[in-house]
Formats: structure tokens, C-alpha cells, sequence
């Protein structure tokens, strides 16, 4: 067999990926030395998923719910079936074979869009180039930096399926099927589906513009074909991953993501079936701060203080350093900024020269599809579009911070500044396309005038910087206006006017290197036109320029100082003498604790002391039932304390609804009752630990139920009942509810330990009862009662609560889901179909290369 048609049509791309790796590892160098970037999502979301880290860690088991955080939530969204987890093995494939984590997910970037524009016939040196620009643009480096590893993975995986979709459409079946079955799948599996979600209003562009192309040209049976091809592709994708999407369904519809009940406060905010519209459009882009995309400072960057810029310091007058060194480098709107998303005037430039010389359906659907990226950025600075979408998009509103639908804006555009490249070296007569501006009697090229019209553009604002951009942020407006108030009117104007002039000077330098870099763009297109330079020259060029540019402006939000040595996970989660008091208190009810943590350290024999206060976590939280409210901190934007202690508080991005809502309405507020029947045991407060002896434990009898008519109704009530005595229960739970007794002294109910989704009670009553569990209510829980199935129903807005049987018996809540637990073998199944057909594409192309081989002989 002739190896030699293989090797020789697979080499360039062995080398591709070899230089992807070079230079991933010279960007990220200490990350061979040892040394991780410092993640801060990472450690800041570590204390909400303790228990289940535990679990896995100590017990070698997977739990589905969490106790951590905010009293109790799934943890559903993240479940893994055994086909996700072989799906993201092939992610994690490179760490396994010892290259650190920041390289590979580099490398993977690279890899991404290189897929793209091979597919799509570019040559391979200038794919690779297009590829190391794209991997190395500031957002896919910051998201990197900060932890997004969910944001990072999925990413990775969407130019490929864009391959797949504009394949498809070219009659490219084969090829157009199994690259969007296969890396649709991958996306799947990573979890971000906000940006599949985006990815997909792409191509529901692209796909009317095929459509278009398609009905004018009379093909409308070929784009059938095409189409009935990725739905099948998108398919085979869900297939695998139809436990975690299953689970992702059902949660959201429960979480803060879902329809919001209460009809009481904020009627304008609220959005019929998702997240409130002031929540969704938080972390907007301004109309000015979209230029971020070429001229990442035109807001000045990250948010950071003034002083931890030296150069920047060193620039304002002496006299007004003291003033300003506090003010934030960046003056936009959005609440903070690790840094913009920015591709670099370089890649602008190209795509936007594509935009006016390449012809045919690609170029518009892929300049449609950036377009309402950008539109849709701007979330709550172009609310007639934004509120459109929130209201008749479907999903839309699930999802918030706009400004991230710009990391699949910055694919596309610079799969297409690249593909352009590749258009002008394979058809270099769209350079002479004439434009209808003339100089005299003949008409100007069309890339010239659209080249120097971004040019011009740039020198219109270096000129006249306040022309589109403002440079004091709306915040600040208002701070310097409440000193206004306070007397100091002219001291006020005059350090407005210093830190104006000082952001116009930023602006300014920001324009003036995208004004260098965009005309050294057009000069080396300009020789090339004019045969002074070949295509190789050509191809080097707009590579040293991309390069160099991404790389410089990336450097100013991540680069090696970002890397430590340090387990910042065990700095931040060390226990702190409030913690300490919290443990001893539990000790002291519970003496038999300190033998099970001495028992534990002798089992798994920690080498640190790190490592000992880990134990005495798991111990601490798996056998006492008490929560923790921390008001030294922001209760519900940390999880330091659930790192610890099961929080009444915590963060995450979809909290369930209910709850969100009993923290507005009565949490925040310090409602005792409601933090009582909470069981929060423990409030931390600034002159230190306080015991709440109203705790009212993990269960207890109640003899009176409320009954309230709706959501409203019932999260009102809680201002008015005695929840030690009564609860309030919705009318459609009554069907639920069979009769009870009051009850007395003698009945008990204790909980056992136990994990948090399965939680077993030892009850015993001298009648029937109406108990209230300190446990969040989730539709999906299983109650038993000696083995035998009974109900539950919702009590006081978010708890549980259910009529147990006189005399002794065993109850346990279960959370194990059909729908997660049912449907493993099945999705398993279409893994390895999918595994098969890559497989087989694969086989079919070397078997074709060898056959069209031996012919040419």
C-alpha cells in the first residue's frame, strides 16, 4: 500500500498543529514551569460545588443535588452521563499526555478555526496564520485567565460546525454531516449553550440567505437536501448528550432562567418565560464601545484602577495624580471588565474589505450574522432590538451579559478576513472591481475606497474624539454630581476635565495604532495588486502584522505575571476562626464527631494541614444539619461561606426562582421567621458569630395550614404566619393533602445523615401528621415511606412538606430523575455511532486517496 498520497496531504497539517502548540507554549510559558493562571471564576465557584467535590472525592460517587448554596439546589447542569464523559475526553485528551491545561485550550482555539477555513479551501499557511491570530484575540485569552472553562471549551468547538453548516450547503454531505455531528456534539457536552445558542442565530442567518440564493437560482430541492442533512447531523449531536440537555430543560424552567410567578414589583422588567430584562442586559455594550473590535481601548480597557497602570499614572499633571489614581481605566457602562473582545484592525480590516469584494451567499450570510451580533451586543443601548428578541426569541431571555454574543462575532469575522485573503490570492481580479467613486474619469478600485474609508474613519475620530465616544462614564456623572452638591463646583470641574483630557489621549493612541496597522494592511494588498510582492510574500506579511497585533493588545490583559505557583483555592477556603467556632459549637452537640474526623484522617492520611481542614469539611457537613448566614460578606454573590458550611446564601447565574424571589422579598431583609425556618443556625455578622436559637432544625410539626390562591399570595403571607405553628400552601396542592391531626409533645422526627439527595427521617407519631422539611422544594424528589412511594407538595413559598402516618416509620427523599438516570445506555449508544461515523469518514478519504494514487501511476 503507497502511504505516500497520505502523508504528503496530512503533513502540512501535522506541522500546522506543531506550531500551534510552539506557539501556544511561548505565550503561556510558565504554564511548563508549573505555574496556572489564576482562574479567579474558578476559585470563587469552588465553595458552591464542595459537596459534590466531596462526595467524589471521599465517597467516589456522583450527587445530584447540592446542600452548599442557597439552602439546596440541583446540580443537574452539570451531570456527566458516561457518553458526555468520553465526549470530553477527547478536550482533555492533550492534558493527559502532559501539556498544561492554558496551552492546550490555546492550541484548541488555533485548531478550531483552522478546521473552518481549511474546509473552506484556504491554504494551509495561511490557515495556519488565521488560526494563531484568532487563538490569540484578547477575549478567548481573558475568558481563559478568569475560569470560564465551560465558555473556553465551547468555543473551541464552534468554528468546525460552521465548517460543517457552509459545507453542506455546497453539496459537501459527508463532509458537512460529520463535522457538525461531531463538534456539535463536543459543544453539547462542554455546557456553555449560551454560545451554541448564538452560533445558531448565526446560521439561521446563513441559512436565509441559502435559502434566497437557493429559490432565485430554482435549487430549492438541493437546499432541502442540505438542510434535511444538518438537522440529522444536529441530531446525531443531541443524541449523546441527552441526559445533561434533559436536565438543563427541566432546571430552567424551575430557575431564575424560567417564567418568574410573582406578578408584585418590577411589571416592567419582567420578561413572560426568562430572566428579568435588567438582569439579561446588565453587561451591555455601548454604540462607541463596539469599536472595541479593532481599537480594544476605546473604553480604556479592563476595569482596574488608574494606579496600577504606571505609564497611565505618569501622564496626568502631579497635582491631580493623588485625585485620579483611584478612577477606573475603563469609563463604559458595563458593571466591570476583565478586558474588551477584540479582534484587532487588522482583521477588521480585512473583513470589512471582504464585505465590499467578495461576491456570492457566504460573504452575506457570514456579514448578516456579524452585524446582528454587534446589534444584539449593544443589549440595553439598542433596546428596540434587544426587547424584540426578549420577547419573541424564542430562549432568548434565558440568557444574560449580551456583550459575550461578540466571542462568535469574532469567529466569524476572522474566519472571513482570512477567507478574503484567500479569495484575493485564487481570484486576484476582485481587486479591480471599480467602484462608482471616481478621480477625474476613471473609477477608483473598490477595495482601495474601502480601505481607505476605514482609514478615514479612524482619522475622523482621532480628530474629533468626542464625535462618537464620551469618556466619563454614568457613574461617575453621578459621583462627581453629588460633589457638585457638596460645594466643591470648581475643584469637580477641573479633575472632570484632567481625567477627560487623560482618557481622549488614550482614545487617541488606541486610534493611532489601529490607523498604523490597518494602513500597513492596505499597503501590502496595495503591492501584491501591483505584482511588486508574490502571494507568499503576501501571506507573510498580513501574518506578521495580525500576529503581532493580537498578540500585543492580548498582553495587556493576560500575560505571565497572571501566573502563580500558589493554590489559591486553598488560600481562599482556609478556615477562618469564625468557622473554627461554628465546628466547635457542632462538636459540642455532637461529641462523636471528633472520632469520625480522627477516623477519617487515619483513612485517607492528609499530608497538609490544608488537606486536614478538607476532612473536617466533609466530616462537619455530612453528619450535622445546621445552615450559615454570612453578612460580612455579599450573602448572595460569594461562596466562601458554602465552602465551609451549607450557606443560606451563595452565587450562581441561575439560582431557582423561588428562592431569588424569598431573597427580595424577605431574606435581604433579615426576616427572622423566615430565616428560622431556613435553619439558619448561624448568622456571622461584623461584631462576630451570633447563634440563632429559633433554628428550627432540619424538620418539625405543624398544626394549621394557610391556604393561599397564588404565588403572590403566598410569599406575602410569610410576613403574617407563625411558621412554627402554621404553613402556607398553595389551592392546587390540596388534592395532595389527606387529613391530619394536631400534634403533641411525644412525636418525633429526626433526620439521619445522610447525602443531600437522598435524606432518610426515622419518624414516630401518636397520629397522623403535617410535617415541614427545612429542604428547597423541586418537583422532581421521590418521598418513600417505608419503602413505598407517597407525596410531597410546596409549603411557605420554596420548602417541603408532606402528612406522614401515625406510628413509627422511615422516609426518605430520593433525587434520582428519570430523566437522567433512564436514558444513559441510550445516549451511549449514539456516542459510539457517532465515534463509528467519524471513523468511517476518515477511512472512506484515505481510501479515496489511495485509489486516485494508483490511477495517476
Amino acid at each position: 500500500m503507497n502511504f505516500k498520497p497520505i502523508l504528503k496531504s496530512i503533513i502540512p497539517h501535522i506541522i500546522a498543529i506543531v506550531v500551534m502548540l510552539i506557539v501556544s507554549s511561548i505565550y503561556f510559558s510558565p504554564a511548563w514551569q508549573g505555574k496556572t493562571l489564576q482562574r479567579d471564576d474558578i476559585v470563587k465557584g469552588y465553595g458552591g460545588n464542595r459537596d459534590k467535590k466531596h462526595a467524589k472525592k471521599y465517597e467516589g460517587k456522583d450527587i445530584l443535588w447540592s446542600d452548599a448554596k442557597f439552602c439546596g439546589m440541583p446540580s443537574t447542569m452539570g451531570v456527566t452521563s458516561k457518553s458526555t464523559r468520553l465526549l470530553k475526553n477527547i478536550y482533555n485528551f492533550p492534558r493527559k499526555i502532559g501539556i498544561p491545561m492554558e496551552v492546550a485550550s490555546l492550541a484548541w482555539y488555533m485548531l478550531s478555526l483552522y478546521i473552518l477555513l481549511i474546509a473552506l479551501g484556504v491554504n494551509p499557511w495561511l490557515a495556519l496564520i488565521g488560526s494563531v491570530s484568532f487563538g490569540l484575540t484578547s477575549y478567548n485569552l481573558i475568558i481563559l485567565n478568569a475560569g470560564h472553562f465551560k465558555k473556553v471549551r465551547t468555543l473551541a468547538f464552534i468554528a468546525p460546525v460552521l465548517a460543517g453548516f457552509l459545507l453542506s450547503y455546497r453539496e459537501k454531505y459527508i463532509a458537512g454531516f460529520t463535522l457538525i455531528a461531531f463538534f456539535l456534539a463536543q459543544q453539547i457536552a462542554h455546557d456553555h449553550i449560551q454560545m451554541s445558542y448564538y452560533l445558531f442565530l448565526g446560521l439561521i442567518c446563513i441559512g436565509f440567505v441559502e435559502l434566497y440564493y437557493h429559490v432565485k437560482e430554482k435549487q430549492l430541492k438541493k437546499f432541502g437536501r442540505s438542510t434535511l442533512v444538518i438537522l440529522v447531523a444536529a441530531l446525531l449531536a443531541i443524541a449523546p448528550n441527552y441526559p445533561k440537555l434533559t436536565g438543563l430543560y427541566k432546571y430552567n424552567n424551575q430557575s431564575i432562567r424560567g417564567k418568574n410567578e410573582l406578578t408584585v414589583g418590577k411589571e416592567k422588567n419582567k420578561t413572560k418565560s426568562g430572566l428579568d430584562r435588567d438582569y439579561i442586559n446588565q453587561w451591555s455594550s455601548s454604540r462607541a464601545e463596539t469599536m472595541m473590535l479593532f481599537a480594544p481601548n476605546v473604553k480604556g480597557g479592563k476595569s482596574a484602577p488608574i494606579k496600577d497602570d504606571r505609564e497611565l499614572l505618569m501622564d496626568i499633571e502631579p497635582r491631580f495624580r493623588k485625585a485620579l489614581e483611584g478612577r477606573n481605566q475603563y469609563w463604559g457602562n458595563q458593571p466591570s471588565t476583565g478586558g474588551p473582545n477584540s479582534a484587532g484592525a487588522v482583521i477588521v480590516f480585512l473583513f470589512i474589505l471582504g464585505a465590499f469584494i467578495v461576491k456570492g451567499p457566504l460573504k452575506k450570510g457570514i456579514v448578516i450574522s456579524v452585524i446582528l451580533f454587534i446589534l444584539l451586543s449593544m443589549g440595553r443601548h439598542f433596546p428596540m432590538l434587544s426587547n424584540l428578541f426578549i420577547d419573541y426569541m424564542p430562549l432568548y431571555n434565558k440568557f444574560r451579559v449580551p456583550v459575550s454574543i461578540l466571542a462568535v462575532g469574532v469567529i466569524f469575522i476572522c474566519f472571513f478576513a482570512f477567507y478574503t485573503i484567500s479569495k484575493i490570492i485564487s481570484e486576484p481580479e476582485i481587486l479591480q472591481l471599480k467602484s462608482r467613486l471616481k478621480i477625474g474619469k476613471n473609477s477608483l478600485p473598490l477595495y482601495l475606497v474601502a480601505g481607505m474609508g476605514f482609514i478615514a474613519f479612524l482619522l475622523l475620530n482621532i480628530a474629533f474624539p468626542t464625535l462618537f465616544n464620551t469618556y466619563i462614564s454614568d457613574k461617575e456623572i453621578e459621583l462627581f454630581a453629588k460633589y457638585r452638591a457638596e460645594g466643591s463646583v470648581e475643584r469637580v470641574e477641573t479633575i472632570m476635565s484632567v481625567l477627560e483630557g487623560l482618557r481622549i489621549r488614550v482614545f487617541r493612541m488606541e486610534f493611532l495604532r489601529a490607523l498604523l496597522f490597518s494602513a500597513g494592511t492596505l499597503f501590502t494588498i496595495i503591492l501584491y495588486k501591483k505584482e511588486k510582492i508574490n502571494k507568499y510574500f503576501l501571506i507573510a506579511l498580513i501574518g506578521i502584522l495580525s500576529i503581532s497585533e493580537v498578540w500585543s493588545i492580548s498582553l495587556r490583559y493576560v500575560d505571565k505575571d497572571d501566573f502563580t505557583d500558589k493554590n489559591l483555592v486553598e488560600e481562599e477556603y482556609r478556615l477562618t476562626d469564625i468557622d473554627k467556632q461554628i465546628y466547635a459549637y457542632e462538636v459540642k452537640r455532637n461529641p462523636r464527631l471528633k472520632q469520625l474526623i480522627e477516623d477519617a484522617y487515619n483513612k485517607f492520611q492528609p499530608k497538609t494541614d490544608a488537606e486536614k481542614e478538607d476532612i473536617e469539611k466533609y466530616i462537619i457537613n455530612k453528619y450535622t444539619f445546621y445552615r450559615v448566614y454570612n453578612l460580612t460578606m455579599m450573602p448572595f454573590q460569594e461562596n466562601v461561606t458554602s465552602g465551609s458550611h451549607n450557606s443560606i446564601g451563595g452565587y450562581s447565574a441561575a439560582k431557582l426562582r423561588r428562592y431569588q424571589d424569598l431573597i427580595e422579598h424577605h431574606i435581604a431583609k433579615g426576616e427572622k421567621a423566615v430565616l428560622d425556618m431556613l435553619n439558619a443556625r448561624y448568622i456571622v455578622t461584623k461584631n462576630g458569630l451570633r447563634i440563632n436559637r429559633g433554628a428550627m432544625g432540619p424538620a418539625w410539626f405543624v398544626n394549621e395550614i394557610v391556604w393561599a390562591s397564588s404565588p403572590d399570595e403566598e410569599i406575602k403571607l410569610l410576613d403574617s404566619v407563625k411558621v412554627k405553628k402554621q404553613i402556607i400552601v398553595n389551592d392546587k396542592f390540596r388534592d395532595k393533602i389527606r387529613s391530619f391531626e394536631t400534634s403533641s409533645k411525644r412525636d418525633k422526627i429526626r433526620l439521619r445523615a445522610g447525602d443531600p439527595d437522598h435524606l432518610v427521617y426515622k419518624t414516630s407519631t401518636e397520629g397522623d401528621r403535617l410535617v415541614v422539611f427545612s429542604e428547597i422544594y423541586y418537583p422532581d424528589w421521590t418521598v418513600l415511606i417505608d419503602g413505598k412511594p407517597s407525596e410531597y407538595f410546596e409549603a411557605n413559598y420554596v420548602l417541603r412538606a408532606m402528612v406522614i402516618p401515625k406510628g413509627e416509620h422511615k422516609v426518605e427523599f430520593i433525587f434520582r430523575p428519570d430523566y437522567l438516570t433512564n436514558t444513559n445506555a441510550l445516549s451511549l449508544v449514539f456516542y459510539y455511532i457517532l465515534i463509528l461515523l467519524v471513523i468511517s469518514v476518515l477511512g472512506f478519504h484515505i481510501f479515496k486517496s489511495i485509489k486516485a494514487d494508483k490511477m495517476t501511476d
